[in-house]
């Protein structure tokens, strides 16, 4: 007679299941990944059909591709992209030490040094300065700035405060300065 043993498995904790919004934003999010990667190739589908080559069995594939690309992106602008506008009442220059920041103008820079900034850092930039010392989550920057309606799975607002936090130091900033990050929470900034 042989004795078996059982051994239980521990059961493997589950990540609470994904909201509506979280998906659809996720969903998002990614088809706006596949649509840039799919620009080069769209490129080259067009250079071919403007010279009208004939690429024998290629040609439907390539179609097909034109076709998807256009849809893709069809679906794509069918999403409303909210525009973040800033405050009237937040209209004055900023002063955060050393850092200056002018919301009309949307230039910043630090002591003499200007800080070329894309639209989305100088809007980070901006909700850090109007809320100083107030960690601001991860998902009320995707909301307020991206018009998310839920963090999901990006990492969308973690790179834009990375090169943001790189073009300070760049400028002349002390790396931690500036911006610091309160881990699992969120960020703010220093005005001390």
């Amino acid at each position: 007679m042989t004795t078996q043993a059982t051994h239980a498995t521990p059961a493997t904790p589950q990540a609470a299941p994904a909201s509506p919004s979280e998906i659809s934003d996720g969903i998002y999010a990614e088809l706006c990944v596949i649509r840039r990667r799919m620009r080069p190739v769209v490129a080259r589908i067009s250079q071919l059909s403007t010279r009208g080559a004939d690429l024998g069995p290629w040609t439907q594939t390539l179609r097909a591709a034109e076709q998807a690309a256009l849809q893709l992106t069809t679906a794509i602008e069918a999403v409303p992209t909210p525009i973040w506008e800033p405050d009237t009442a937040y209209s004055s220059v900023i002063h955060v030490r050393d850092l200056t920041i002018d919301p009309e103008a949307r230039r910043a820079w630090l002591g003499e040094t200007d800080i070329p900034l894309t639209i989305r850092e100088f809007d980070v930039l901006i909700a850090f300065a109007r809320n100083p010392t107030r960690v601001i989550p991860k998902d009320e920057l995707l909301r307020t700035i991206w018009g998310f309606r839920s963090a999901g799975r990006t990492r969308t607002v973690d790179t834009h405060v990375s090169r943001l936090r790189r073009k300070l130091v760049a400028a002349g900033a002390d790396p931690r300065a500036y911006i610091l990050s309160a881990w699992g929470v969120g960020w703010s900034l220093t005005v001390r």
